[in-house]
């Protein structure tokens, strides 16, 4: 339903695996992680509009669910379903269904950077196990804005509006 607001059914704890791995599964709604380490997916429940850039974000932390121990080679941890599942609520906490797209980049400590570098600003959204996501943005004038999520919500929020 093009206009309405999404939001999630369930809560991050409800967020499930599933494991069937048809291909029927693996495309339905364009929803879920197509490539997990059990061999399943993760199972997104949503309703409303699906973002324009859940398909994108969805493939590239998909790719990083593949990653094994030591994958940059100085002792990179892998990537957990966890931050995966973080990274995600965090783009639906922030970003609008129209935003354009981060590039989804892993980082060594097995957390995941959510990165924009569009019309003059440079956004990194970086996501680690057990902390909150924390953001730093700057514009090509040296301007440095900087927070925390859930805390700096809204200011994240029209940083994100401003890429578009």
């Amino acid at each position: 339903m093009p206009g309405q607001a999404l939001a999630l059914v369930e809560p991050l704890t409800e967020l499930s695996w599933a494991d069937d791995t048809s291909a029927a599964a693996l495309t339905e709604k364009r929803r879920g992680i197509r490539s997990a380490p059990s061999g399943g997916q993760i199972t997104l429940k949503l309703e409303g509009t699906v973002p324009d850039w859940m398909d994108q974000v969805l493939d590239g932390l998909s790719d990083l669910l593949k990653l094994p121990n030591d994958w940059d080679g100085y002792g990179g941890a892998p990537i957990s379903e966890r931050i995966v599942r973080d990274s995600v609520l965090t783009l639906l906490m922030v970003a609008q269904p129209s935003s354009p797209p981060p590039c989804v980049v892993p980082l060594g400590s097995g957390g995941v950077q959510l990165e924009w570098h569009r019309r003059g600003l440079h956004l990194e959204i970086e996501i680690y196990p057990g902390e909150a996501p924390t953001f730093n943005c700057h514009n090509d004038q040296g301007e440095v804005a900087e927070g925390s999520l859930p805390a700096d919500r809204a200011g994240l929020r029209e940083i994100i509006r401003g890429l578009a």
